[in-house]
């Protein structure tokens, strides 16, 4: 199952669209747009992650 696909399920649109603008810039020729992307995409992998976390993970 391909990151996209997953952030999809889970609801979490955004993380989706920047691996998707990040999979057609990793063949644009373009490092420092790419770098950029990537640097966005962890950020907002965080943000979900946590936001996953807090929201479905029992604690108990």
């Amino acid at each position: 199952m391909s990151l996209r696909s997953s952030c999809l399920m889970v609801g979490a649109v955004r993380l989706g669209q920047l691996t998707n603008d990040l999979i057609h810039l990793l063949g644009s020729g373009r490092p420092s747009a790419t770098a950029k992307k990537l640097a966005a995409l962890r950020a907002c992998g965080d943000k979900t992650a946590l936001r996953l976390t807090t929201t479905y993970v029992d604690a108990a």
